[in-house]
């Protein structure tokens, strides 16, 4: 029934002279063995179909324990994200980068990992997913890149060294409207070259 559906609502909807396609997700759950209350079906409905919009276009999914648990679990890191310890939760590593030989040092890629103190340690993709989604990643993404450009400027600074830091960005922060002067502004406070800095757009 929900392919039928799904296959019927992809026939194009003509109102002269427009012509209008939608998709479909549709999210389904079963009584008694899901629940018995009315309410707590549609909430169980509503969470498969958004488990089915999050498959693509046109997709449909039952309700089960597992996506309940999935979404719990980007729910809780979405409401922890939101009200975060930069300083205290969050922690740049870095990668070294050496030249083709392997005889010179070139720089460092920076690494953000995220030490919650009830999630524990958050595996770098899934809370970087569900930052990208929620928009959240702005503020993490400058918070990233501040901290990398102090640290290769005290490296630098104190080697006499012309190393660069590797910071990874996401697609919405090159879509940000002040992306460009905040990068500005961050290489004229924290006082490193450009030339010390390389932007990595994530895949």
């Amino acid at each position: 029934i929900a392919q039928k559906l799904i296959e019927r609502c992809q026939e194009p909807i003509v109102i002269s002279p427009y012509q209008f396609h939608i998709t479909m997700s549709v999210g389904i759950t079963l009584y008694p063995d899901d629940a018995s209350e009315h309410v707590i079906l549609l909430k169980n409905a509503d969470i498969a179909m958004y488990h089915a919009k999050a498959q693509g276009c046109n997709q449909y999914a039952f309700f089960s324990s597992l996506i309940n648990d999935q979404v719990s679990r980007k729910n809780e890191i979405e409401t922890q994200l939101r009200d975060i310890d930069y300083n205290k939760e969050f922690e740049l590593f870095y990668q070294p980068q050496y030249s083709a030989d392997g005889m010179e040092l070139k720089g460092f890629e920076s690494l953000l990992c995220w030490h919650s103190p009830s999630l524990g340690l958050v595996p770098t993709e899934e809370f970087i997913a569900i930052a990208e989604e929620t928009g959240i990643i702005i503020q993490i993404g400058e918070w990233a890149m501040k901290q990398a450009a102090n640290q290769i400027v005290k490296w630098n600074n104190h080697y006499e060294l012309q190393l660069h830091a590797g910071i990874n960005i996401s697609p919405k922060q090159l879509h940000a409207v002040n992306f460009t002067a905040f990068v500005k502004s961050l290489i004229e406070s924290s006082g490193t070259q450009p030339g010390w800095l390389d932007y990595e757009i994530v895949e």
